[in-house]
């Protein structure tokens, strides 16, 4: 690596040491092996200073990647980042608190949270029940989709009859229940383990 490369790796650690030591990190120093001295030093330290701290860091300051666990957490993030735009597709299209409930485990403080972020009102009333065309063309699209109980299904049926997923959710689970996963109240959903379902988080 060169000197130029290392000393800008070393000014993002360098940065990030900073941050977190004004964020009165309680583990920052042990974990990576600083007085809390050297901390406060480090943290009061101009850009300027802080810059030339990295381009003299040779021998002091090494960054090191695992390429095997990179490779690990990319996956992971992936797979976070998969769900969250899974998440926030529901919201968008109309999925109720219940339905996100169960397929995603939100809380109602999430679900709120969510939809303030996306500036999404909450539907007021009672879920209408669909008339008998809707009703027979969210069946027949939902058996050619395979008529499965699961978060695509459901996103699937709804686009193809222009339905809030609140409505398909309501028309499918109450009238064709699944037989193999039930939550008690009624509503069912299938899991074939094909899809991530890890608690949400809210992404920077």
């Amino acid at each position: 690596m060169s000197d130029a490369s290392h000393a800008v790796l070393c000014h993002a650690a360098l940065s990030y040491v900073a941050t977190e030591a004004g964020h009165n990190n309680p583990r920052l120093g042990k974990a990576i092996g600083l007085r809390h001295d050297q901390l406060d030093r480090i943290q009061n330290l101009s850009v300027v200073a802080l810059m030339k701290m990295a381009e003299m860091s040779a021998g002091c300051v090494h960054v090191h990647f695992d390429a095997h666990a990179i490779d690990a957490l990319l996956a992971d993030v992936d797979a976070e980042v998969e769900q969250q735009q899974l998440v926030e597709t529901f919201v968008r299209e109309g999925a109720s608190r219940e339905m996100m409930a169960q397929i995603f485990g939100l809380n109602r403080r999430d679900f709120a949270k969510i939809r303030q972020c996306m500036k999404i009102e909450t539907a007021k009333g009672r879920i209408r029940e669909l008339d008998l065309d809707e009703s027979e063309q969210v069946f027949e699209t939902w058996q050619d989709l395979g008529g499965r109980h699961d978060p695509e299904t459901y996103l699937g049926v709804a686009r193809s009859a222009g339905l809030p997923l609140r409505m398909i959710w309501e028309e499918l689970t109450k009238k064709y229940p699944a037989d193999n996963v039930d939550d008690g109240d009624g509503c069912s959903w299938e899991d074939d383990g094909n899809w991530p379902r890890p608690t949400f988080r809210m992404l920077g």
